[in-house]
């Protein structure tokens, strides 16, 4: 908790409002991270996202900075599924994986660079996808 620790007495000094907000955030992660917070606020690189967004909630491919890809959904209840992990290490790069993956789902769209984001919650997710593909 050393990471959380620091940063609270770096918040300490902010005005009352940007202190109110910070906290929040520093209480988010430690509850998204189990208690276990020491590298500061994930992010998660979005590589891809489906061509059908809306009905079924958000999918796509994820770099969450482990040793695999994954396939990620977000159901219209906001939550958070992992559908699939594709070991990094049998596609040499992210670009040979979205060469592979690209062929082999079709409906989904890979970025040529990836799009971090710090939460994996719908609205984030659609608001990517609108923002970064032609209709």
């Amino acid at each position: 908790m050393g990471f959380y620790k620091d940063a609270m007495e770096i918040i300490a000094d902010l005005d009352p409002k940007t202190k109110a907000k910070m906290k929040a955030i520093m209480e988010e992660v430690i509850k998204d991270e189990g208690g276990k917070v020491e590298k500061g606020i994930k992010t998660y690189k979005i590589l891809a996202m489906d061509g059908r967004p809306g009905d079924m909630g958000a999918e796509g491919y994820m770099d969450d900075g482990s040793d695999s890809y994954k396939r990620f959904a977000v159901d219209r209840s906001g939550k958070f599924y992992i559908l699939a992990g594709y070991p990094k290490s049998e596609y040499g790069d992210e670009y040979m994986f979205s060469q592979i993956m690209g062929k082999f789902d079709p409906e989904t769209f890979f970025m040529r660079e990836g799009l971090e984001v710090n939460s994996m919650d719908l609205a984030t997710l659609l608001d990517v996808y609108w923002n970064n593909y032609d209709e």
